[in-house]
């Protein structure tokens, strides 16, 4: 499966929903800042709210430091936007380790062949 990664606060948000609509699937993460997103993933992720793109997959990643957040209030945001989601969130404490940056790997290869089985 081809990947392309997109860096939200660096990346036009009408180049990434116009990229979303012709695939697939999605994998959306963030770190959490005050129990919830980054600023800079919710536009996106409302504006997918709006959009409601159909027959599309999707699962979140994300990261944390005392207290989580980020990968539920993107599961919702995706559920609301009528994306179904595929995995359950994977998320990690701070920086991830090696074992876990193995573990994400492993996620990004599930994912993929889930989404594969869908075509």
């Amino acid at each position: 499966i081809e990947a392309k990664l997109y860096r939200l606060p660096f990346s036009d948000t009408g180049d990434i929903i116009g990229e979303l609509l012709e695939t697939k699937a999605i994998l959306v993460g963030s770190a959490t800042i005050n129990n919830g997103i980054l600023p800079s993933v919710a536009p996106f992720l409302r504006e997918m709210e709006g959009l409601r793109p159909k027959n599309k997959l999707a699962a979140a990643f994300g990261s944390y430091g005392w207290g989580g957040g980020a990968t539920s209030t993107i599961e919702k945001l995706l559920k609301n936007a009528g994306i179904e989601l595929i995995m359950p969130a994977i998320s990690f404490m701070w920086v991830p380790n090696k074992t876990e940056l193995k573990k994400s790997y492993e996620y990004g290869k599930e994912f993929a062949k889930k989404v594969k089985v869908t075509e």
